[in-house]
C-alpha cells in the first residue's frame, strides 16, 4: 500500500494524517501546538515525534512506509535563521528524505481547493494569502501577529 504523510501545524494543534493512494484516511492524530517560536525548536520536534510516534502505532507502520509527506508548519519561511533546523527535522523522525515542509498556509490552500489553482486567504492574528496557478506558487502577508498588531506611521492613510 502506497501511503502519505500530512502534517498540519498550527498555533493551537498540530493534525497528523495518513492517507492512502485514493486519499483513504489510514490513521489521524491531534497534538498540540507546534508553534516553534512559542514552543521552542526543541519544542516542535518533541510534538512531530510524539505525534508521528502516535500516527505510525495506529497505521501499524514506520517512517519508513511513507511514500512523502508535507509538513506544514507555523511560521516555515518566516525566520531565516531557523529554516535549515525546521527543514531538516523530519528527516530522522522518519529515517528517510521523502518529504517537503512548508508554511501551514500549504495545507489551508491545499485543503480548500483541493491542490487546484486558486487562492485562499486567512484573515485572524495575523494575515496571510497563498495561492498557485499552472505549477507556480505565491504567498503575501504571514509574518506573524507581532507586524500584524503594529500600529501604523503616523500620519498614514489607508486607501480603499
Amino acid at each position: 500500500m502506497t501511503i502519505f504523510l500530512g502534517v498540519d501545524g498550527g498555533g493551537t494543534k498540530t493534525q497528523f494524517v495518513l492517507v492512502d493512494r485514493d486519499g483513504n484516511l489510514v490513521a489521524a492524530h491531534e497534538g498540540p501546538s507546534s508553534y516553534h517560536l512559542e514552543i521552542g525548536i526543541d519544542g516542535l520536534r518533541d510534538v512531530l515525534s510524539d505525534g508521528l510516534a502516535a500516527l505510525f502505532r495506529q497505521a501499524r507502520i514506520d517512517g519508513g512506509a511513507i511514500a512523502y509527506g508535507f509538513f506544514g508548519l507555523p511560521a516555515h519561511g518566516e525566520d531565516s535563521a531557523a529554516q535549515a533546523l525546521l527543514d531538516a527535522m523530519p528527516e530522522p523522525l522518519l529515517g528517510h528524505r521523502r518529504y517537503r515542509c512548508g508554511n501551514d498556509m500549504v495545507c489551508a490552500w491545499a485543503g480548500s481547493l483541493g491542490g487546484e489553482d486558486g487562492i485562499n486567504i486567512v484573515a485572524g492574528t495575523g494575515s496571510i494569502g497563498y495561492g498557485e496557478r499552472r505549477g507556480r506558487s505565491a504567498r503575501a502577508g504571514g509574518w506573524g501577529e507581532v507586524l500584524a498588531t503594529k500600529a501604523p506611521p503616523t500620519g498614514s492613510r489607508c486607501r480603499a
